[in-house]
């Protein structure tokens, strides 16, 4: 019954927009091709060298699996995409992705190449140099989950591994979350997830006196979304029951530190299909609503440049992941304030 409510309170909040005067389309801008068609890529937003690196992904009708890393200055006068030259993990798509935003170092888990992938890299752009990591337990091979960075002065920076897909015949996921710690390269679990899930979308909410992993959408989201507070004596999943977002999966999501806020785009959204819409929801007081419609796409990319306040998608497919790719462009764009 969710999706049936869901127009209503895109509706209510289009009014509430305009009654304040606020336009919510954001600028977006072309910057053409030069990435090459693809779907199920990963990628991340470089700060310090200030560059969008995307890795692998799929193409149709061939199904064929990628393996490059391509690159965007995205401060160069016209910026266009450029492939790194450096040998690392085999073709994949569905690949989890993050990176270290003090360092720029990336980290790259499991994805699906013919059958599930279970191994951990690492890259450092500046050198051109992938590196695959030898941990102590951990996860078995998965892909579609959603991989978060944190950092912790504290207890040491981490990653966690949240979801994913265990099985594609018969389809299986799973709820598990692991938490490696990055100094001794130990995994350990974490607090099962509500729910299994895989095709989330996960972002790392930093700030003073708050520290937490918020997670929306999903193959398996119940249309609300869950929190986990890392600075609880406990840590635990809750869910925000108020906050009800649409029924994506394969979306892409931000945090923006700016704003306080997590912008949504794009997704498989069920049941109408394919959606183009930008979400918004506030952390501070969590109420989903439309940020503006762009183009369809889902299985898509995406990376967030906190220093201008841009999204930046790529790739993508329509009609599901056997459908057809998403035109060989990608989107810069600036929600507005």
């Amino acid at each position: 019954m969710l999706h049936k409510k869901l127009p209503l309170l895109l509706l209510t909040v289009c009014i509430l927009a305009s009654a304040f005067g606020e336009d919510p389309v954001p600028e977006v801008k072309d910057l053409g091709a030069g990435l090459g068609e693809r779907y199920a890529a990963s990628a991340v937003f470089l700060p310090k060298s200030r560059q969008v690196l995307c890795f692998g992904g799929e193409q149709n009708p061939a199904l064929t699996f990628l393996d490059d890393v391509m690159l965007l200055p995205v401060d160069a006068k016209k910026p266009e995409w450029k492939k790194l030259e450096c040998k690392g993990p085999s073709a994949r798509a569905y690949a989890s992705m993050a990176v270290d935003p003090a360092t720029d170092k990336v980290y790259l888990f499991g994805g699906f190449q013919n059958d599930m992938l279970g191994d951990l890299w690492t890259l450092e752009p500046s050198k051109r140099q992938w590196s695959q990591l030898k941990t102590k337990g951990g996860p078995g091979p998965r892909d579609a989950a959603s991989l978060v960075f944190v950092p912790d002065a504290k207890k040491g920076d981490r990653l966690f591994l949240i979801g994913g897909l265990e099985s594609f015949s018969p389809l299986k996921s799973t709820s598990e979350v692991w938490i490696l710690d990055l100094k001794t390269m130990a995994w350990s679990r974490g607090p099962d997830f509500p729910y299994p899930a895989f095709l989330m979308g996960a972002a790392l909410r930093s700030k003073p006196d708050i520290h937490q992993i918020w997670v929306c959408g999903g193959q398996g989201n119940q249309g609300v979304v869950e929190v986990l507070d890392l600075g609880a004596a406990k840590p635990e999943w809750k869910v925000d029951k108020k906050t009800h977002v649409p029924l994506l999966s394969a979306h892409v999501m931000i945090y923006d530190a700016g704003r306080d806020a997590l912008f949504l785009h794009g997704g498989a959204e069920h049941p109408q299909g394919d959606s183009g819409t930008l979400v918004v929801i506030p952390c501070a007081k969590p109420v989903a609503g439309p940020a503006g419609e762009i183009e369809k796409r889902a299985y898509h990319a995406g990376s967030w440049d906190p220093k201008t306040g841009t999204l930046y998608l790529m790739g993508g497919v329509l009609g599901g992941f056997l459908g057809r790719n998403c035109p060989d462009s990608t989107l810069a764009l600036r929600p507005k304030p």
